[in-house]
């Protein structure tokens, strides 16, 4: 193998000027121009080699029109130039005008797949070609990132590419063997690539990242080093450097282009040092354009989003039809505008403004740094300035109604919450929490926890399950008012206590102002624990004989521990009735103070056999009866003897009770 003749030019082969004006995607006209028997030879790196996996083979090539057999590239090449366990791809000018895949056996025996396309169109255009081999089953050709044969390769699925541990080569340095023309880009990969692969490595000059773990040789065919070194770069994983052979040019068709300023179009302006300017449009590929207005368009030319800034026209940043603008910062997006012009910050919205932070927060104490939304106003430390936030609805004839929500400082470290809303188009406030908690509901200040202020200041309890059933509580010409509505009904009041168990009436105030305790009242001194009105049944009998009692009406009336009564009792089966008069049956027990001091009780008579007088009826000590008496406390001995059928006693008075 020779040393290379390495040669700087502006041009294309043999010499001429060839100035390109049109390059496929991602290729910048820099390369390298290999003529007869120039080549590229890489030595063997064992990572790279195909054995009989699948792989893929990327070159851009422009080929010249005078070669006969064209090797491209030759997986394998021993000493004598021979391809030995090699995968070769040939461009075969003369015998079958087509592009081939040739695999080699340890003997340098050759099977050829032909993809049958002519590659006469593409000679002297630099063009991109691709050829995916599936070991199992097709190769596919690919040019300029579109599909355009593919051929059965499974037959040679065994066949051990490499296995002869030779160097690759890209050309050949055998006479008329080798391909001729410039070749700026040859990439190997351990894959057999997708058609939406074939496209993405057509469009782009890097390795696109899904392609990466695959890549194997990536030759820097552009390497235009002053130095004239015959070695060029693998910027693939295992650094299997290109070492130059034979007569090989360099090329730089775009060299015309370095300068440092530029004049494009019909202008007749100067541009100053770093400037270009153009009377048109300045486009990359159709992908970006900065039109001649000033705006810039990019994406696809159906498809476009628009950026317009300064002149006289709105500033505009617009995302492309059916996609979202989104904004970002440290590789992360953080503000969506979606396609219905709703806007998420931290998040996809699905509300005209949606906020949301990426973690919650923890403490309160430190919520002013750590508030998914905050809105501030710049403060000079004045009592009284805010911060607001504005609600506003638009009527239909143009007027607003407002709402306004206030943060005020009240003081180093203090601050207030005010509610703001318009009536007669007059905006007042209506609701204030002030710093310690308080809130203020109408007109001044708070005063305690909840403080409501007005002309009519009052609270009302609704009941929506009824018709017109409420409660209130108002304040009015320091008169306080609790009003209870059962529809056109008076309502009723229930006073209740709760242990975290039961719930128990303790006073109640019916529709008819019926007052009801449950347990007494207190009057200061003493706790007035019973009232009770009823009946009851006097029973009557002789201290010996028999009196028996008819026509028999008892009330009582009870408060706390003292009982009135009134009765009247007829007597009849009066039988040797003697000695004194006994009543029973009274409706509680008396107490047990000493008799003489028991309340006595009047006695009226009718029709008794003799006249007695003063007489009262005196009741015994824990008991629920008592005897006929004289005034003196003398008891009528002989009061039985005179009772007759149709003697009628009656009695009224109160006495004491055992328990109040």
């Amino acid at each position: 193998m020779g040393i290379a003749n390495i040669v700087n030019t502006s041009g294309g082969g043999g010499g001429s000027s060839e100035i390109i004006t049109h390059l496929v995607n991602s290729v910048d006209g820099a390369g390298l121009r290999l003529a007869n028997q120039g080549y590229i030879s890489c030595a063997d790196v064992s990572a790279n080699r195909f054995g009989t996996n699948d792989f893929s083979v990327e070159f851009v090539l422009s080929q010249e029109t005078n070669a006969v057999n064209a090797d491209i590239f030759i997986s394998n090449l021993n000493g004598s130039n021979q391809a030995v366990d090699a995968a070769v791809i040939r461009w075969d000018v003369v015998q079958n005008d087509n592009i081939q895949l040739v695999f080699t056996n340890s003997g340098a025996s050759e099977t050829a797949y032909n993809f049958g396309y002519d590659p006469a169109p593409d000679l002297n255009e630099p063009t991109h070609y691709l050829v995916s081999a599936d070991r199992s089953g097709n190769a596919v050709l690919y040019r300029n990132g579109a599909e355009i044969a593919s051929v059965s390769i499974a037959a040679s699925g065994s066949a051990n590419v490499g296995n002869s541990s030779q160097p690759t080569v890209i050309g050949s340095p055998v006479n008329n063997f080798g391909v001729k023309g410039n070749v700026y880009r040859l990439r190997t990969y351990s894959k057999a690539l997708s058609s939406d692969e074939a496209k993405n490595v057509f469009d782009r000059a890097d390795v696109p990242t899904a392609l990466v773990s695959n890549l194997l040789l990536d030759l820097d065919c552009a390497y235009a080093n002053p130095t004239q070194s015959t070695v060029i770069q693998d910027r693939g994983p295992n650094n299997q450097d290109g070492t130059l052979n034979g007569t090989i040019t360099q090329t730089n068709v775009i060299k015309q282009l370095n300068s440092v300023s530029a004049r494009i179009g019909t202008s007749a302006a100067t541009p100053a040092d770093g400037e270009i300017i153009s009377s048109g449009k300045i486009s990359a590929n159709s992908k970006v354009n900065i039109n001649s207005n000033g705006t810039l368009d990019w994406g696809y030319a159906a498809d476009y989003g628009m950026l317009t800034w300064g002149g006289t026209t709105d500033a505009i940043v617009r995302g492309a039809t059916s996609k979202n603008l989104i904004l970002g910062a440290n590789n992360q997006n953080f503000v969506t505008i979606d396609t219905n012009g709703q806007v998420g910050v931290g998040c996809d919205p699905a509300n005209p403004l949606q906020v949301e932070k990426a973690s919650a927060a923890t403490s309160i104490s430190n919520a002013q740094n750590d508030n998914a939304l905050k809105l501030s106003n710049y403060s000079t430390a004045a009592d009284g300035q805010f911060v607001s936030l504005g609600l506003s609805v638009a009527g239909t004839s143009g007027a607003t109604a407002d709402s306004v929500i206030a943060g005020y400082r009240d003081g180093a470290g203090n601050s207030s919450l005010r509610f703001y809303t318009e009536s007669g188009n007059t905006l007042g406030e209506r609701l204030t929490i002030s710093s310690t908690g308080q809130v203020n509901i109408g007109t001044g200040t708070a005063q305690k926890l909840l403080t409501l202020q007005g002309d009519d200041a009052a609270i009302r309890l609704l009941d929506t399950s009824g018709t017109n059933q409420f409660a209130s509580l108002s304040s009015e010409g320091g008169v306080t008012k609790i009003t209870s509505r059962n529809n056109t009904s008076h309502g009723s009041f229930v006073f209740q206590s709760y242990n975290g168990t039961a719930v128990l009436e303790r006073a109640s105030i019916d529709a008819t102002g019926l007052a009801t305790f449950s347990d007494g009242i207190n009057l200061g001194h003493e706790n007035l624990t019973k009232y009770d009105e009823g009946t009851f049944a006097p029973t009557i009998a002789a201290e010996t004989g028999t009196i028996n009692g008819t026509n028999i009406d008892g009330r009582y009336t009870r408060i706390g521990n003292v009982c009135h009564v009134w009765f009247t009792i007829e007597c009849t089966g009066v039988s040797g009735a003697s000695g004194a008069v006994e009543f029973g049956n009274f409706p509680f027990t008396s107490s047990s103070i000493a008799s003489d001091f028991n309340t006595p009780m009047v006695v009226r008579y009718v029709s008794l056999g003799s006249a007695v007088e003063s007489l009262v009826l005196r009741l015994f000590n824990n008991s629920q009866g008592g005897r006929i008496e004289e005034q003196n406390g003398t008891s009528v001995t002989n009061l039985a003897d005179n009772v007759q059928t149709g003697t009628v006693f009656q009695v009224a008075g109160s006495y004491r009770l055992s328990s109040g």
